[in-house]
């Protein structure tokens, strides 16, 4: 199956562990090119904080669509549940790092 820019269906597929310390978020219905997901992702090192972008409140994170990796090496969650990364860096957390169908 071709990249699709956007799919409503698509899941996250693959899962791994850091082994650095890292900033994670745990989002609930976060939406990314119109997919709708929950989990825990690795939160970018360049934009730690989420931001206002064209009236949502988005978060970087490390993450790649369909095996695809952005120039910009991160993706924009769309935050619906106004959550925050973890205070402290942490190693051994299990995240999100494909979304796919």
């Amino acid at each position: 199956m071709r990249k699709p820019h956007t799919d409503k269906h698509a899941v996250k597929v693959n899962q791994q562990q850091s082994y650095v310390p890292a900033r994670f978020i745990d989002v609930i219905d976060a939406n990314v090119r119109l997919a709708t997901e929950s989990g825990v992702f690795q939160v970018s090192k360049d934009n730690p904080d989420s931001y206002p972008y064209r009236g949502n409140m988005v978060i970087d994170v490390y993450c790649w669509w369909y095996q695809w990796q952005p120039q910009r090496v991160c993706i924009r969650l769309i935050l619906r549940n106004n959550e925050k990364p973890y205070d402290e860096p942490k190693p051994g957390v299990w995240f999100y790092c494909n979304i796919e169908r």
